[in-house]
C-alpha cells in the first residue's frame, strides 16, 4: 500500500516540474491516490464489520451511465442495457464502487485501447427473484488471467500483474461489499 502510494506522489513532483502542462496528469495522480485511501477505508471498515448497505430503490441503468462517464476510459466501453427504468433496491454508494472498480480493473488489465463491454440484463437468482446482471467483459492482457479462485481475495495479484499499479483490494471490495448486498461476481476465464 505504501508504494501504491508513492507512485502517484512521484509522479505529482514530477509533473509540478512541467507547469501548467503538468496539470492533467497531476490531477490523474490525485484521483489515484483517493482511489487508494477510499479502498483502504473501506477495507478496514469491512474488516471491522462497521460497512453496512443503506437500500433505497434507483435506476441501475442511470447509476450504470454515471459511473461509466466518471471513469477513467468510458469510450472504450460499449454499453449494452435496457432503455427502460431498471429498478432495484441497494446500496447506491456500494453498488457504484463495485462498477467502478470493475471497470478500472478492466481498463488496467486488458490490452491498451481494445473495447471493454459492460452490458446490464435481467436476472433471477435461484429463488426466482428477480434483480439484475451486470457484465463486464475484457480482452486479457499482458498480465494475463488472474487465478480465478484467488482473484477476490484481499491483496491478490497475479504474478505478471505485479507491474501494474494496484493495492489488491478493488476486487476484494467488489466481492465483499456485494455480499453484503446479498449479491454475487464471479470471474469467468476466457
Amino acid at each position: 500500500l505504501a508504494h501504491e502510494m508513492k507512485t502517484p506522489l512521484a509522479n505529482l513532483r514530477i509533473w509540478m516540474e512541467a507547469g501548467p502542462q503538468g496539470r492533467p496528469a497531476m490531477e490523474r495522480a490525485i484521483v489515484d491516490m483517493d482511489r487508494v485511501i477510499e479502498r483502504c477505508v473501506h477495507a478496514g471498515q469491512l474488516s471491522d464489520h462497521n460497512l453496512k448497505p443503506r437500500h433505497e430503490w434507483l435506476d441501475a441503468a442511470e447509476l450504470t451511465q454515471n459511473v461509466l462517464a466518471a471513469s477513467r476510459q468510458p469510450s472504450r466501453v460499449q454499453l449494452s442495457m435496457p432503455t427502460d427504468v431498471c429498478a432495484v433496491h441497494t446500496d447506491a454508494q456500494m453498488l457504484s464502487i463495485v462498477l467502478s472498480n470493475l471497470l478500472e480493473n478492466a481498463y488496467k488489465y486488458s490490452i491498451g485501447g481494445t473495447p471493454i463491454s459492460l452490458s446490464l440484463t435481467p436476472y433471477a437468482d435461484t429463488r426466482g427473484a428477480p434483480g439484475w446482471r451486470w457484465v463486464v467483459d475484457n480482452t486479457v492482457g499482458e498480465a494475463g488471467m488472474p487465478d480465478a479462485r484467488k482473484v477476490f481475495d484481499k491483496y491478490y495479484r497475479g504474478a505478471n500483474a505485479r507491474r501494474q499499479s494496484g493495492s489488491g483490494l478493488g476486487l476484494f471490495l467488489v466481492k465483499s461489499l456485494l455480499e453484503l448486498m446479498q449479491g454475487t461476481v464471479t470471474c469467468l476465464p476466457m
